[in-house]
């Protein structure tokens, strides 16, 4: 039942990115500790969220612009972890491995935003036959789709991570597991390195 229910509510996390009211609920610092606490491990949502809140803390989808997406990991990362063995070597273990799917992930956003274009075409034509009812039916069924894509994704990925990464964690010896230690650390210094950096260059940009 957990994995289902935060799939739901990732599915509906991750519509807010673009779809859905866009109120920045989509972004990993919230939607990994509100899944942390819907699965019963708020600490690791809170570290899942943080750390890639920090490490994509300067990339956000921008026109046609679509950046790796990082709520997914950070959801997966929650709800992965929280059905798995404790620990910080775990976490970082899933957010290494989930990050490719935040990559793939975007390759569906991209097609599904191509395939928008199908109710676009289909507006423009209710509207030369003076049909404006179909504008709210156009939106209404664009948005559910970008859910139904972020809720299947989710489910099948936290559903498989929870059977197979704690048996792939399982074969990592002591020394990679001290590493992973090492990582967890890194990884928001990091992306704290990034934000500043960021900061310092547009703040100059400005002052030419």
């Amino acid at each position: 039942m957990s994995v289902i229910l935060s799939s739901l509510i990732g599915g509906l996390l991750i519509a807010d990115a673009t779809a859905l009211g866009q109120m920045m609920f989509s972004r990993p610092i919230f939607a990994g500790p509100l899944i942390g606490f819907i699965t019963g491990d708020l600490q690791a949502g809170l570290y899942a969220g943080m750390i890639m809140e920090l490490v994509w803390i300067t990339v956000i989808p921008l026109g046609n612009v679509i950046p790796p997406d990082a709520s997914v990991v950070a959801i997966a990362s929650a709800a992965i972890a929280s059905g798995g063995e404790p620990g910080r070597a775990y976490l970082v273990f899933i957010i290494l491995l989930l990050v490719p799917f935040g990559i793939f992930f975007k390759k569906l956003d991209m097609i599904q935003r191509e395939f928008n274009v199908y109710f676009t075409h289909k507006t423009e034509v209710k509207l030369e036959e003076g049909d404006t009812s179909y504008i709210g039916r156009a939106v209404l069924e664009s948005s559910l789709l970008f859910f139904l894509k972020g809720f299947i994704f989710l489910i099948l990925l936290i559903g498989a991570g929870r059977r197979i990464f704690p048996e792939l964690f399982a074969l990592i010896p002591d020394k990679g597991l001290t590493s992973l230690e090492d990582v967890f650390f890194v990884l928001p210094a990091v992306g704290f390195g990034t934000a500043i950096t960021t900061f310092i260059f547009k703040k100059s940009q400005s002052m030419r």
